[in-house]
């Protein structure tokens, strides 16, 4: 039998194949590598998001609260410390002793919450956007009022509209003057409340609710002997 070298160089290759493959498939130190998937663990959650127990749970919502409250308190720090460095309030009306003035009006008799009132002269009554004004209730209470717009009517009258502090255009205030006349409407939590005066005397009156909106109730006849009640 003759020996070709093309078969000898075959079966070279084929074992320079094999070792190679086997190299290949093994480690440095000769072990067989193991192809194992690598397992991702989510990352731990921080301890206020996944609280180890209930006394846990207690502190972070007692945390929470103070945050708050250090946040409302500064807030109030801020308005109490910016607060003088705005104009006073100026009062619109002024109520007047029982029985020392009496309007020349006729209030509706059903109108038992009412009020004398003196107003000053009518150009002090014009007031203009950004105007801080103190308006008076019944029992002496008063609302904040700031004055948002204002313009001069094609009659000649003048009419401003504001809004109670901190309310925005929930409660609005809006109010028309005359040459010799005023009238205004009030609204705040308390209820509605209206505003009429001539010759700068008038009453201040709570307005009577009648079928759930705020409306002055008119009598089919007048009522004889109902007293009007002065808060």
């Amino acid at each position: 039998m003759r020996f070709e070298p093309r078969w000898a160089m075959f079966a070279g290759v084929v074992l320079c194949a094999s070792l190679v493959a086997t190299l290949v498939m093994r480690d440095p130190l000769g072990a067989p590598q193991q192809h194992e998937p690598v397992a991702f663990e989510p990352p731990l959650a921080s301890p206020l998001q996944r609280p180890s127990s209930d006394a846990d749970i207690l502190r972070i919502a007692d945390a929470e609260r103070a945050m708050r409250q250090a946040d409302q308190a500064l807030k109030a720090a801020h308005y109490a410390y910016s607060e003088p460095d705005l104009p006073d309030r100026k009062q619109v009306w002024s109520a007047v002793p029982d029985g020392s003035e009496v309007p020349p009006l006729e209030l509706n008799p059903h109108i038992t919450h009412a009020e004398v009132i003196r107003l000053p002269e009518a150009d002090l009554l014009e007031k203009n956007p950004g105007d801080r004004l103190s308006i008076p209730l019944l029992d002496g209470r008063s609302l904040a009022v700031t004055v948002e717009d204002a313009s001069r009517l094609p009659n000649g009258d003048y009419s401003w509209r504001g809004y109670v502090e901190g309310e925005e255009d929930d409660f609005p205030v809006i109010f028309t003057v005359g040459k010799n006349s005023a009238f205004a409407t009030i609204t705040s939590w308390e209820g509605s409340y209206t505003m009429e005066s001539v010759g700068g005397v008038g009453y201040l009156y709570r307005n009577i609710v009648d079928r759930g909106e705020d409306a002055i109730a008119v009598p089919d006849e007048p009522l004889e002997g109902e007293p009007l009640h002065y808060n």
